[in-house]
């Protein structure tokens, strides 16, 4: 598979730790493609064309941030042990 099947995750892993308002979220989405290089129309692409990207950017995100705080409890070390 080509790198672009990663990227939703390499987003995610750039983006601002600790949002919770999934507004938010997609502005940092945005902000953080347009930082790695990416043109407006690639901007707009992401954000509008392509359906699965945002719910992908956002499942990484939402995933590592849970593991950030569950860590600590005893299903985030189940989690980690899978």
């Amino acid at each position: 598979e080509n790198q672009m099947s990663h990227y939703p995750a390499t987003v995610a892993s750039k983006m601002k730790k600790g949002l919770e308002n999934e507004l938010q979220q997609i502005c940092e989405i945005g902000k953080v493609l347009r930082e790695d290089g990416n043109t407006n129309t690639q901007v707009s692409y992401f954000l509008n064309v392509d359906e699965d990207f945002i719910p992908d950017v956002l499942s990484c995100y939402n995933h590592n941030e849970c593991h950030r705080k569950c860590k600590d409890t005893e299903y985030g070390f189940f989690l980690s042990k899978r």
